[in-house]
């Protein structure tokens, strides 16, 4: 039994904003380098699509390594409440059929004293 909780960390808005500003300065700065090489035209274009599909496929990467690990968080939930149903349903003295008292009771425990030696 896992005593931490699953519970996703929240992006502080100075994160999110460092994180989208260094993607459109990386971004913009490819481009212009693409547009002012000294090349022909269709190399040029052939860069723009590349870098393009680069970033099409960064962002789709990211997303499911994202659904993954959420997927494996609700995966282990689903197996935890299994094994705290499993523990709780399990009862040691009802499988075993034992009668007498626990182990370490009294063998007068609940019994009135009139009927002792």
């Amino acid at each position: 039994m896992s005593t931490t909780a699953d519970t996703p960390s929240k992006v502080s808005s100075g994160f999110m904003f460092q994180a989208v500003a260094s993607f459109i300065i990386s971004l913009s700065g490819l481009m212009i380098g693409i547009a002012v090489l000294p090349i022909d035209p269709w190399i040029r274009g052939f860069l723009a699509v590349a870098a393009l599909f680069l970033v099409s496929s960064t962002i789709t990467i990211s997303k499911v390594i994202r659904d993954r690990e959420e997927a494996s968080v609700v995966y282990r939930r689903v197996d935890q409440a299994r094994l705290e149903k499993m523990l709780a349903d399990y009862d040691p003295l009802r499988e075993a059929n034992l009668s007498g008292p626990p182990p370490g009771a009294s063998m007068y425990a609940g019994r009135p004293p009139e009927h002792r030696r």
